[in-house]
């Protein structure tokens, strides 16, 4: 029932509201046919029924009708016809009444007037009409019908003369308001609003699926009441009853219809974005789960206007509004989420920005809505210019610093971050409890599949993350968080690393550290680098793991993402290139000179034609170039080819200028260096630069740790590599290049030197030792237990020495392709003259 008279309602408003604006053309209309059919009647169909009253003799009836021709006739002047009943009925068949036509219509006075004389004639109860057996009717039946067909019609009459009081009644629906009678039985001052047939239409409307373009018909009720409590009633304080109502109504409307608005535009956007493939796989599971309602909406939003209580309010004004409440919401509760999260999650907090981005870009089309980068702009902060850096850059650079440079580990393979074993340091967040409904993420059912999908990218940070990273961030919070690295770095370098390489130093310079002999196979030279005092003197140092090797894994890991980063820009300039090419004279993949820094990988070539101004140009001389749109064609493809022009300029690289800050940073600082070699050149077997240093620490990064159960030692589960990752080797590798020692840390590198002897003793497969080596040991060395040199950890260490080396390798060639360091001076020795 509520459905019927919503529809009514509806029907009756827009119909009426229909007539009104054609009122000028309908009201002619309606009078000239009133005009036509009275004149017809008196005219034509009333000869014959007073020929017959004069036969029948009777003469008041034919008194009645000629008093109703009297009163209704209009006649062409000189053309009455006051007698023509008198004529035969062949006569009076051939008589073609004429009558003027006019616009002008009857009086009600004439019509009601009319009407009473037929029926007292055509009526079932008139005495002429009762017949008989021997009496005759007034009227023939056929002559009835027409008679009181016209009768009922003429009642409407006097409606359509009165068209505007008419109409107006018609649409007046305040009685459907206004119910003082049951007040009465009651005995209540007044119904609550649970009670009101327009709140319990407008509530049925707001919860019902298919009747939103009749959603603010109840409203019109309202209007209705109103303007009866004002112009006939003179009441105002029912005409402030009726306004709180409507103003608690009209709330309550417009925050279901921008929820439902909302609602729809993510949804849409949410299935835009979901790939099809995945789609298709949900829907064989859960079919008709992902389905996008029919827009139910466009007819209201395309709507300006809405007349309420006397008053214009802009329908579209107001429905932006609450609309850009939702989406600022939506934006508000993403960045608090993203705050509240490791770095593992930015694909998924892209994903959830580029729903609300497109949401809003369709949204923009039928709303007067702010600019997406605007509001997303005010809630990063990044709207004051005192503001140095945005929320969300300041919350990468944290969570970078404090979460992922000393807590995650590097693998140069995957160029991914995984969280690590043990957390070197406690990084506590601000966890915020984002209170949305799942719509506000993907829209209505997308949030499961979309979930399901990032849902492998939360547990490591890796390109695509970076990817989603530059795609949130502003281009000018690059910079800031370069520079918090680059602080994070400086604050290792100068407060961690520094005080523990004096101490190293210090147990280094007491002796020097002899390479093992070559001839006596990778076993030997294994055990006796490990037994060396000095080595199990740094060994045994407690903070040697804790402080040395986790700065130098914090180092690594911020020059390993700085790369990473690097990467990612230059793969999305490299899209950018290919598809800007075809509109720019560009040349790709430019060499750099000797010692330039790498700059993007095109450049532009001037005094080169592109190849689409070409083309362009080509058709342009071949029309002729005269009409408007040759012309506006040929300035927009100048304005085109100017933008890209300034689109494809080389950047510099931001790796180097951490590299070259990173080497500003060691050259303040003198004990990297170590003491002066005793020959002046080169010590081979002591030293206590950051080589050496860094070469003793790799050496044992590489021996797989012991631990002690039941009194028996056996090899722990976890590495120093799974602890700490390529990070180590990484900040290692990155400070003896930067230092200038990577070709004497490539020469005397202790694990480097084992592994050239396992490599070239052919008969060292197994890492043990042959009959001859035995025998070439001294008579202590015999007896050293043998087999324990053939245990997993020799083993273990030799695979940990290979994979380290070309970790090393890699980070050597990546460092001398971005930074190019002045070594240090060889001196060349001549042998002596002969005498």
């Amino acid at each position: 029932e509520l459905s019927i008279l919503v529809d009514v309602i509806g029907m009756v408003k827009g119909l009426g509201s229909l007539l009104q604006k054609s009122e000028t053309i309908f009201i002619d209309l309606c009078w000239r046919h009133i005009h036509d059919v009275m004149q017809s009647f008196v005219h034509a169909m009333l000869t014959r029924p007073m020929r017959k009253a004069y036969k029948a003799k009777r003469n008041h009836i034919l008194e009645i009708m000629k008093r109703m021709r009297h009163i209704c006739a209009d006649y062409i002047p000189g053309a009455e016809r006051g007698n023509d009943y008198l004529q035969k009925k062949e006569e009076i068949m051939q008589i073609d009444y004429k009558f003027p036509g006019r616009f002008t219509p009857p009086s009600v006075d004439q019509v009601v007037l009319m009407r009473r004389m037929m029926n007292f004639i055509c009526s079932e109860r008139a005495e002429g009409n009762k017949g008989g057996f021997f009496g005759k009717r007034d009227l023939k039946k056929e002559w009835q019908e027409e008679w009181l067909k016209i009768y009922d019609n003429a009642f409407f009459f006097q409606y359509v003369l009165n068209f505007k009081q008419s109409l107006r009644q018609a649409m007046d629906l305040s009685f459907l308001w206004y119910r003082e009678f049951y007040l009465n039985m009651t005995k209540q001052p007044q119904f609550p609003i649970d009670m009101s047939m327009p709140w319990i239409l407008t509530k049925f409307v707001i919860k019902g699926v298919q009747m939103k373009e009749n959603m603010f018909y109840p409203m019109e009720i309202y209007n209705d009441a109103a303007e009866l409590a004002l112009d006939y009633l003179d009441q105002r304080y029912l005409f402030d009853e009726i306004e709180a109502e409507v103003n608690l109504a009209f709330d309550q409307l417009l925050h279901h219809l921008s929820n439902e608005i909302f609602k729809y535009f993510k949804t849409l956007a949410g299935s835009i974005l979901l790939d099809n493939r995945l789609e298709m796989a949900f829907e064989k599971f859960r079919q008709g789960v992902l389905k996008v309602p029919v827009s139910r909406y466009t007819t209201l939003m395309s709507q300006q206007t809405v007349r309420l209580l006397g008053r214009v309010v802009n329908l579209q004004v107001l429905l932006g509004q609450y609309v850009l409440k939702k989406f600022r919401k939506n934006i508000s509760g993403i960045l608090q989420k993203f705050e509240s999260q490791p770095l593992s999650y930015a694909i998924e907090a892209k994903s959830y920005l580029d729903n609300a981005r497109l949401a809003h870009a369709l949204a923009s089309k039928h709303l007067p809505l702010d600019s997406f980068d605007t509001i997303f702009k005010e809630y990063d902060g990044r709207v004051s210019l005192t503001q140095g850096c945005g929320k969300i850059a300041a919350q990468i650079a944290d969570e970078l610093t404090n979460e992922i440079f000393p807590n995650w580990t590097f693998c140069s393979g995957t160029r991914r971050f995984v969280s690590g074993i043990v957390h070197a340091r406690k990084h506590e967040r601000e966890v915020r409890k984002v209170r949305l409904e799942k719509y506000y993420w993907h829209g209505h059912n997308f949030h499961i599949p979309n979930s399901d999908l990032q849902g492998g990218s939360k547990k490591y940070f890796g390109a695509e993350h970076v990817h989603a990273l530059l795609d949130i961030l502003d281009p000018s919070d690059i910079p800031f968080i370069i520079k918090e690295i680059i602080g994070q770095i400086e604050s290792n370098l100068g407060g961690v690393l520094m005080p523990s390489m004096e101490k190293v130093q210090a147990v280094l310079q007491k002796a020097p550290i002899a390479p093992p002999p070559s001839h006596m196979g990778p076993s030997i030279a294994y055990q006796g680098l490990l037994n060396n005092n000095l080595v199990k003197a740094v060994k045994s140092w407690s903070a040697l793991k804790s402080l040395f090797f986790q700065s130098l894994r914090e180092i690594g890991n911020s020059l390993a993402f700085v790369h990473l980063l690097e990467s990612c820009m230059n793969e999305r300039n490299d899209l950018r290139f290919s598809q800007v090419a075809f509109y720019t004279a560009v040349k790709p993949h430019p060499t750099p000179a000797q010692g330039q820094i790498p700059l993007t990988p095109f450049q532009y070539e001037e005094g080169k034609e592109s190849p689409f101004h070409s083309v362009v140009s080509k058709v342009y001389e071949k029309l002729g170039g005269g009409s408007l749109m040759q012309q506006q064609i040929k300035a927009n493809m100048d304005k085109t080819e100017r933008y890209m022009k300034c689109n494809i300029e080389p950047t510099p690289s931001i790796f180097a200028a951490t590299l070259r800050r990173v080497s500003d940073i060691l050259e303040t600082v003198e004990v990297f260096d170590g003491a002066e070699p005793a020959n002046g050149v080169l010590d081979t077997h002591s030293g206590s630069d950051f080589a050496r240093v860094f070469s003793v620490a790799q050496f044992l990064f590489c021996v797989s740790p012991k631990e002690e159960m039941d009194g028996k030692e056996t090899q722990r589960v976890f590495e120093e590599h799974a602890l700490l990752g390529d990070g180590f080797a990484w900040g290692g590798c990155a400070l003896v290049h930067l230092l200038g020692y990577s070709a004497r840390f490539e020469m005397l590198d202790l694990c480097n030197h084992i592994l050239s002897i396992a490599e070239a003793d052919d008969l060292t497969k197994e890492l043990g030792l042959t009959a001859d080596q035995l025998k070439k040991l001294p008579q202590s060395s015999q007896k050293m237990n043998t087999g324990m040199l053939q245990t997993g950890a020799l083993e273990q260490f030799m695979r940990n020495a290979k994979y380290t080396r070309s970790v090393n390798n890699f980070v050597f060639s990546t460092m001398r392709a971005y930074c190019s360091v002045n070594p240090i001076k060889d001196l060349r020795f001549s042998p002596p003259k002969p005498t």
